[in-house]
């Protein structure tokens, strides 16, 4: 699996990272702010398949994601696709 986000306004990708599982968590992100977060398999076939989120993170909403000392937030995400 590969991970992206972006601010849900902006217009180009940050490439989060890479994992074999189908749970990533994303660093960096901001209190109070929409993210749009894809996720895209390729297959063994050399298909690929994305699918994209609309995340909305707020002050106290959950337990995670939990603040870091930068003042920026932890999102782990578990997909089923």
């Amino acid at each position: 699996y590969t991970y992206s986000y972006k601010k849900t306004e902006a217009s180009s990708w940050t490439d989060a990272g890479t994992s074999s599982s189908n749970t990533f968590t994303f660093s960096g992100l901001e209190n109070n702010t929409s993210y749009d977060i894809k996720v895209t398999i390729a297959l063994e076939d050399g298909t690929t398949i994305e699918k994209t989120i609309t995340v909305q993170l707020g002050t106290g909403a959950v337990d995670q994601p939990k603040i870091i000392t930068d003042g920026y937030l932890n999102k782990k995400i578990c997909h089923n696709i």
